[in-house]
């Protein structure tokens, strides 16, 4: 099964607001579904089932101690870039626990004799897709001015261990794990 790591956006988010922006500047764009969005912290890709307790007990040992923290959403972008865009996303503020926290999932999964795949992790909420062409004017200059935009804010409570089913109308996600970080003290 397609499976990866991922957070829920804060309940209290400017999201739809952003993608309407995205949709207004540029033709051709694939939303990413409201109840689609997520910050992904590792891409897994097909796992066999027998090996999903395996890293269920490797992720609960390595997010010991792990602790909720406050984030918050920032800014639009693109990748590969912004004359490039194929992917438009909202970002984050403050990357340091997001580090930490993919840095305890990378051990998890090397314990489990699994990997990410990729190897870059810019935390990110993709709220769309380019099909094709290059990104209008329009686009490119929205991008540019909304850098530094808050788009949300909220704390990181928990991690979701996530099916993806591949469907012609979007993915399809199933949470098979919910794993909750502790409160600040």
């Amino acid at each position: 099964m397609r499976c990866f790591l991922a957070v829920s956006p804060p309940a209290e988010n400017d999201l739809d607001e952003a993608a309407a922006m995205l949709r207004s500047c540029q033709k051709g764009l694939r939303p990413v579904r409201a109840e689609a969005r997520h910050l992904t912290i590792a891409f897994l890709g097909e796992l066999d089932r027998e090996s999903i307790p395996i890293l269920e007990e490797n992720l609960t040992v390595a997010l010991e101690g792990f602790e909720a923290f406050p984030w918050r959403i920032r800014g639009l972008g693109a990748f590969p870039d912004i004359p490039f865009a194929r992917v438009l996303w909202c970002g984050v503020e403050d990357h340091d626990p997001w580090r930490e926290l993919r840095s305890r999932v990378d051990v998890a999964l090397s314990s489990s004799g699994l990997a990410a795949i990729g190897s870059d992790f810019h935390p990110h909420i993709t709220l769309a897709r380019l099909r094709r062409g290059r990104p209008s004017g329009p686009l490119r200059s929205l991008l540019r001015g909304e850098a530094g935009r808050d788009f949300g804010a909220g704390v990181c409570r928990e991690l979701h261990l996530i099916s993806s089913i591949l469907r012609p109308d979007g993915p399809r996600y199933e949470t098979l794990k919910t794993f909750e970080f502790p409160d600040l003290v």
